[in-house]
């Protein structure tokens, strides 16, 4: 791998962090919201996050992440139902 794209990944990463590290203290302030509700409403109009999860939705990959991390939230939460 390139060095270039070995900083693109690392680029990647670091942002990926920075995205659900945000959104980690998200569930304190609305228990009851899906991953959908907080991914749209954490993400600053305009702003990185926004396209990050705009270009997500036209590849149809955030409903398969969505769908991932509410399966992720019943199984450690001991099987409640998530909001659909």
């Amino acid at each position: 791998m390139s060095a270039t794209a070995m900083g693109k990944r690392s680029d990647s990463a670091r942002l990926c962090r920075h995205v659900f590290t945000a959104l980690a203290s998200a569930p304190a302030t609305g228990p009851d919201a899906d991953f959908m509700h907080l991914a749209e409403e954490y993400a600053t109009r305009g702003g990185i996050n926004e396209q990050v999860l705009r270009e997500s939705h036209r590849s149809e990959r955030i409903d398969t992440l969505a769908e991932s991390l509410d399966g992720v939230l019943r199984r450690i939460s001991g099987g409640r139902p998530t909001q659909a």
